[in-house]
């Protein structure tokens, strides 16, 4: 009986225990202006439009090479300015110094703290700090939080610049131009503008990306674990990489003069446009959703169980691979192969310009060919039917398996079709 009573008590504890922490983590974390609880028992003191201004600093950035910021909880709101004067701005008379500057070598760091004052049943304190950062600093950046933000709220031209926080959003809505960006977060989300620089690199773990057009000299590389990648317009004069784990990458166009190179494991891809030099896109449960791809070198797409759904391909050379998903092509030109095993095939305007083969296991074969069409073709199923009525076909055997034939004079190499147990039909 005494046992019972003990454990009882010692649950009842630890759930007030674990109340109160609740309780301390909400009221040390949330950010709202002149929030409270309880009655008034916890409150926030942090006052957006009212605090006193209690510190100020300015730093000319003439001469400095590199500026860093380190911060550990604070948002970092940034207002940009003209001029190249840097200044922080600290409200709220309750706090204590929360920024130190320290300059060596051409490098300015800011370091801010915690800054977090609190006592039960008086106040939290989380003060408010106002950065103005010149629009145009042209030399190199770097903006680290640990669970703040990094929202800046106007277009800037920056130079080398780098953002990272670990649960903090950032935000570049007004859009940016720099030598060169590159962000990181883990759980934070991304959302910015057009982005203009010489290269482009995006990386969240959980987090959401919203991007606006992308337009770098260079090459864009965009990754996600679990966040979705969303952008418009992507215009790179290098590679463009997009890669994520079970996130959906929705994508409205991508134009590259190097390589491009799509990949997901379980999420879809979604996009409206590509064009590149030599393209890879791979996924292995998400749908391939594409609208028309214009490839100069090679094209290599591979699925698992997802289907793909595209409008005109075109490639000097492709490798089609899928599993178990339906493919369908409103039209493929170029020289290459395409192999499922249980997936269907739907193709619209083939056109051959080259040796090429397409091979399945238990999946129908549909194929419609382009106008002006010139090839050889060989035809073999095993218990699949062969229909191809505006092709005259000679059959090898007597039970139809294996045909083969001529499309006008044949030039253009041989079209190789195979299937075990689907049927193959040519229009």
């Amino acid at each position: 009986m005494k046992k019972g009573l003990f454990l009882a008590g010692a649950l009842v504890w630890a759930v007030i225990a674990v109340a109160a922490l609740g309780v301390l983590g909400y009221a040390l974390f949330t950010r709202d202006t002149n929030s409270s609880w309880f009655g008034g028992l916890f409150t926030n003191s942090q006052a957006w439009d009212d605090n006193e201004l209690v510190k100020e600093e300015s730093f000319t950035l003439s001469g400095i090479g590199e500026l860093a910021f380190d911060v550990r909880y604070h948002n970092l709101d940034i207002v940009p300015v003209d001029g190249d004067v840097l200044t922080v701005r600290q409200y709220d008379q309750d706090a204590e110094n929360l920024f130190a500057a320290s300059s060596q070598a051409g490098r300015l760091a800011i370091t801010i703290r915690e800054g977090i004052s609190f006592s039960i049943g008086v106040n939290f304190t989380m003060p408010r700090l106002e950065i103005l950062l010149p629009r145009a600093y042209a030399a190199a950046m770097t903006l680290e939080t640990s669970s703040g933000s990094v929202d800046v709220d106007s277009a800037v031209q920056w130079g080398n610049t780098g953002i990272a926080t670990n649960s903090g959003t950032v935000r570049l809505e007004e859009g940016i131009a720099c030598a060169a960006l590159r962000v990181k977060t883990l759980s934070g989300s991304v959302h910015a503008g057009a982005i203009r620089a010489a290269t482009v690199e995006v990386g969240t773990s959980s987090g959401t990306q919203h991007l606006d057009n992308i337009y770098a000299d260079g090459d864009v590389a965009l990754s996600s674990n679990s966040g979705s990648v969303n952008t418009a317009d992507i215009t790179a004069g290098g590679a463009v990489r997009v890669s994520s784990s079970s996130g959906t990458q929705r994508l409205d166009s991508i134009t590259a003069a190097g390589d491009v190179a799509l990949k997901s494991n379980s999420g879809s891809i979604n996009c409206a446009g590509l064009a590149a030099a030599d393209c890879t896109i791979s996924s292995s449960s998400g749908t391939l959703d594409f609208g028309d791809i214009g490839v100069s070198g090679h094209l290599e797409t591979g699925t698992s169980s997802a289907s793909h759904n595209t409008g005109r391909v075109s490639a000097a050379t492709y490798r089609i691979n899928s599993t178990s998903g339906t493919l369908r092509y409103e039209g493929l030109a170029g020289r290459g192969s395409i192999e499922t095993s249980s997936a269907s095939i739907n193709i619209g305007a083939l056109d051959i310009k080259g040796d090429t083969a397409i091979t399945s296991t238990s999946g129908t074969q549909r194929l419609t060919l382009a106008d002006g069409q010139s090839f050889h073709v060989a035809i073999s199923t095993n218990s699949g039917r062969i229909d191809a009525d505006d092709i005259a076909l000679s059959y090898s055997d007597r039970e139809g398996d294996n045909a083969f034939g001529t499309v006008g004079s044949g030039q253009n190499g041989t079209l190789t079709l195979k299937s075990s147990s689907g049927s193959i039909n040519i229009d």
